[in-house]
């Protein structure tokens, strides 16, 4: 039968687990989502140099290129940042290593080596649930800056049409 301590000890370890899970979890949405974003910069792109092609000179052809390329530049910077958050590592205190632990528990008991070793777990645990909050809020702010961005591209985009149906009407 298990104590009371054994349990806390398990308790401690799969909690640990899932916050590393979540660590993860966060960092692969970062990773896919600078994924996305750098195809949206490439279409940007490909849509600036259709509208060089259009007609020289009108106030719209300006607006359009100054919306596409506005737009691709702070999406550059929510790439970059999306990079530094998926794939930066953080100095984080993991649950001590088996050697230096080892050291320790010799002599002692197997109830006080699982207090130690769920205690050494519990204290990273909240370490990574910190970090994961961290990195989950940051992930959110770059999928909504993200999405605002897009506005501009959806802008760029019908002012390109307009420019290249022959809808816009010059004046004089």
């Amino acid at each position: 039968m298990a104590t009371n301590i054994e349990v806390w000890a398990d308790y401690a370890k799969d909690r640990f687990d899932s916050a590393v899970n979540r660590v993860d979890e966060f960092r692969n949405w970062a990773r896919q989502l600078s994924a996305v974003v750098a195809v949206v910069i490439g279409l940007e792109l490909t849509l600036v140099g259709k509208v060089l092609e259009l007609t020289p000179g009108s106030a719209l052809r300006l607006w359009c290129l100054a919306t596409l390329l506005f737009a691709a530049a702070g999406q550059l910077g929510i790439l970059v940042w999306l990079l530094f958050i998926g794939y930066r590592s953080h100095d984080i205190l993991w649950p001590e290593s088996p050697i230096v632990l080892a050291d320790y528990l010799i002599g002692q008991d197997e109830h006080e080596a699982r207090r130690v070793i769920g205690a050494y777990y519990a204290k990273a645990y909240r370490r990574f649930h910190d970090l994961s909050i961290h990195v989950g809020r940051r992930v959110g702010i770059a999928t909504t800056i993200f999405t605002l961005s897009m506005l501009l591209l959806f802008i760029g985009v019908v002012a390109w049409v307009v420019l290249g149906s022959g809808l816009y009407f010059r004046h004089g």
